[in-house]
């Protein structure tokens, strides 16, 4: 029962990820979009037992991927954008820097609780590598279902993660407002 309320929790945080993207993005403030990416090495890093590196650090806003995996041949692109122009923009430029000699496997991370792709990406793999738009593009909600699937013990370490990282630990039962957390503080320093 208690994987059940982690997973629970860990889908509401994810959830919260998304609203916080979505509305900032609609902000203009971008640079939660970055942040984002070294969010994603640890979450992957955790359900799948891969060893993603962030690219961006070696190379400066490298093309069609930010995280990799070199041992696993992963490549990861974390996008907040859903549009099938982004998924085709990565599409090619993977083909382009003929990043498939690299890596086994693109993957594109979408920070949206649910997209379907209709559109073909065809045309921008030319033939040159594999790519499943059902298999390859995880949004929110896929990364969920991996999660249920985990163990306990997998399902723990993600709760605490996305509690850390995402969420403040919230005791549920004592909701402070400031004026009653001011009050305690005092009446503990007193």
């Amino acid at each position: 029962m208690q994987s059940k309320d982690q997973i629970k929790r860990s889908s509401e945080l994810l959830y919260k990820l998304c609203d916080d993207v979505q509305r900032l993005n609609g902000l203009n403030y971008y640079d939660i979009n970055i942040s984002s990416e070294g969010f994603f090495i640890h979450l992957l890093n955790i359900i799948f037992d891969w060893n993603l590196k962030n690219v961006n650090f070696t190379e400066k806003n490298a093309a069609a991927i930010d995280l990799a995996d070199k041992e696993n041949r992963i490549a990861i692109q974390v996008t907040s954008n859903d549009t099938a122009a982004k998924i085709r923009k990565t599409l090619n430029g993977y083909r382009e820097k003929k990043l498939y000699e690299q890596y086994d496997r693109l993957i594109i991370v979408v920070i949206k609780k649910r997209t379907q792709y209709t559109a073909e990406f065809d045309s921008a793999i030319q033939n040159q590598f594999d790519f499943d738009k059902k298999k390859d593009i995880f949004t929110i909600d896929e990364l969920i279902q991996k999660i249920r699937d985990l163990g306990y013990l997998k399902i723990a370490e993600i709760c605490e993660y996305l509690e850390f990282e995402i969420g403040t630990v919230m005791d549920r039962e004592h909701v402070w407002t400031i004026e009653a957390a001011f009050h305690e503080i005092s009446e503990k320093t007193a």
